[in-house]
């Protein structure tokens, strides 16, 4: 049997884009995957999933990763919100991803309505849709740690010639430095999300404030 897990990376930065992250592996190497290490991506250290993921690849039926972009988040968030976004791409991903079963990751608290949408945007049945997915599923946890080195490879590209920290709105440092060119230029990097708060408070106008 085929199972395919789903998860992302990224949704709630400041800077760069969204990963996510499709991966069918066939359920009798689940245990190698185990047995290597393979858990949520946000427990492993950079160079533990950069291993694990050359692993992941290796044990894989398929895989695929969409990263989204700054601009294209900010269009969705302004006008129908990121979840219905993320559905989308989740969809696509499962169209592309042949499997017999999928597990993803809910952005909604009601992960039971979260699956629902997802199977009516991919026109799949068997999607299995749970909070917190990374530490209950181990194909959904390799899904997360694709995403996230997609994810970290294109922030260290932003880092080649912006100094931003870990991208994401609590970083002093990144809320800094995207200040800094806002106040320079009046306008925010192509890699800054214009629709986050962070960028709002920047800007000083709160009536541009949109709940994410």
């Amino acid at each position: 049997m085929i199972v395919c897990g789903i998860d992302e990376a990224g949704r709630g930065s400041f800077v760069g884009p969204m990963a996510i992250a499709g991966v069918a592996v066939d359920e009798r190497n689940l245990g190698k995957l185990r047995e290597a290490g393979v858990r949520d991506s946000k427990t492993l250290s950079p160079r533990a999933r950069e291993r694990l993921y050359h692993i992941i690849l290796e044990n894989s039926v398929a895989h695929t990763v969409k990263r989204v972009r700054p601009r294209t988040i900010d269009n969705s968030v302004v006008l129908h919100g990121l979840s219905d976004l993320e559905i989308d791409r989740m969809a696509c991903i499962i169209r592309d991803v042949r499997a017999d079963a999928y597990y993803v990751d809910s952005c909604y608290a009601d992960a039971d309505l979260f699956g629902r949408r997802l199977a009516e945007a991919s026109g799949i049945p068997r999607v299995r849709a749970r909070t917190k997915a990374e530490s209950r599923y181990t194909v959904v946890a390799a899904a997360s740690i694709l995403a996230k080195v997609a994810r970290d490879r294109s922030v260290s590209r932003i880092r080649r010639h912006h100094p931003v920290g870990s991208g994401y709105p609590g970083d002093t440092k990144t809320a800094s430095y995207v200040r800094g060119i806002y106040r320079s230029t009046g306008a925010f990097p192509g890699f800054a999300r214009r629709s986050w708060y962070t960028a709002c408070r920047i800007a000083g106008d709160e009536r541009l404030r949109v709940a994410v």
